[in-house]
């Protein structure tokens, strides 16, 4: 067809789609890894994020590309999706930055999402990760449905974010990660 292969591929829209979109300007092939490396580079003390838990470019990139390592380390692999329930906070955005990173497509769920929608999701769109809100599991249906996740995925990357209760064979926990996983290089 003569068409350069774009760097990035949408994991849910046919190729024609992508390339009339990047043909009318729409796309620009800047993902959010980009974007925040981007303000890093040239703003590296500007606030990123603010509230209780404030972080500079800097550290949400460096924070991002911890975080990207060990989801990696898991066993995630770009393009694959990453399930996350849990609140809208601070961690949810270095998450959503490290998926970029990690070329990874997160599907993000309210922390008051029910545990048959979040399966459901899970299912249908093949997670091949989960990041849940560790306070969810003091509620024993949120118990069985991550028992069920955890077989579905095998040796893939289970994380817990905040704190609840510690469940065995999860050892990986979401702020610990992004303060001490192995940098990454955003995939390309």
């Amino acid at each position: 067809d003569g068409q350069a292969t774009p760097a990035h591929l949408h994991p849910l829209l046919p190729v024609d789609v992508q390339e009339d979109f990047r043909r009318q300007g729409y796309w620009e092939d800047t993902t959010l890894a980009d974007i925040v490396q981007g303000g890093a580079e040239r703003h590296p003390d500007r606030v990123a994020i603010t509230g209780e838990t404030k972080l500079s470019y800097a550290e949400l990139w460096e924070q991002a590309r911890k975080l990207a390592g060990a989801l990696q380390a898991g066993g995630l692999e770009p393009g694959e999706f990453l399930l996350a329930v849990m609140p809208s906070s601070w961690q949810a955005i270095v998450l959503d930055v490290a998926a970029s990173v990690a070329g990874s497509a997160l599907v993000p769920q309210s922390a008051h999402v029910s545990p048959t929608l979040a399966l459901n999701t899970f299912e249908q769109t093949n997670c091949r990760g989960l990041v849940l809100q560790a306070a969810l599991l003091e509620k024993p249906e949120w118990l069985a449905m991550l028992a069920e996740m955890r077989a579905r995925l095998q040796d893939r990357p289970v994380m817990l974010q905040g704190e609840g209760p510690s469940i065995d064979g999860i050892e990986l926990q979401l702020e610990e990660a992004a303060r001490s996983g192995p940098l990454m290089t955003s995939v390309r």
